[in-house]
C-alpha cells in the first residue's frame, strides 16, 4: 500500500495454525496499517480518490502505472495460488479471489486503451482504470475478513 493511502500507525499480523503443534502459530503476515479498524475502509477509500484528485497529468498517469503493476503481481500470485491449491480453499474465498483478479484485468485493460490514447493525443491524464482502484483496494480487505474467518487462522 503506498504511503498516500497510509490510514492509520497501527498494525496487525496475521497467524496460522502450526502442523506439528497444534497450540502454536507460525507468523504468516503483517499488515500495516491495520485496515481491521471500524473506519479504516472508508479512510482508505478516501485517500485513494484524494490522491488521485491531488496528481494531475503524467505524476498521476505514472502514480497509477505503479500501483497497476503491483496489482498485477498480486493477480499473478493469485492465479497460482488458485491452480495449486483451489482443492482446498473454500467456494466462497474462490469466488473472491477470481472477482478480484477480474478486477484488475479490467482495470489493467482501461490503463492500456486510455494510455493509447493518451499517447496519440500527447496529454496524459492518468485517469485510466483509476476508477477501479478503490474498489479493487476494498474487494482486498473483504478477501482478508474472509481469510480471517477460516480455520486455522488468527489475526493479533
Amino acid at each position: 500500500m503506498p504511503q498516500e493511502f497510509r490510514v492509520n500507525k497501527d498494525s496487525t499480523t496475521f497467524l496460522v495454525k502450526n502442523i506439528k503443534y497444534n497450540d502454536l502459530f507460525d507468523f504468516v503476515a503483517l499488515l500495516n496499517p491495520n485496515i481491521f479498524k471500524p473506519v479504516a475502509p472508508e479512510q482508505l477509500k478516501v485517500k485513494i480518490l484524494e490522491t488521485i484528485a491531488k496528481y494531475s497529468g503524467e505524476k498521476r498517469h505514472d502514480f497509477i502505472k505503479f500501483e497497476l503493476d503491483k496489482l498485477k503481481l498480486l493477480k499473478d500470485s493469485l492465479d497460482e495460488i488458485l491452480s495449486s491449491h483451489s482443492l482446498n480453499i473454500d467456494d466462497k474465498i474462490i469466488s473472491s479471489i477470481s472477482t478480484l483478479c477480474i478486477e484488475i484485468k479490467l482495470m489493467n485493460n482501461e490503463f492500456r486503451f486510455n494510455s493509447t490514447h493518451e499517447e496519440l493525443t500527447g496529454e496524459k491524464e492518468g485517469l485510466s482504470g483509476s476508477i477501479r482502484l478503490d474498489k479493487i483496494y476494498l474487494m482486498i480487505i473483504e478477501l482478508l475478513y474472509l481469510l480471517e474467518n477460516e480455520d486455522g487462522i488468527k489475526r493479533k
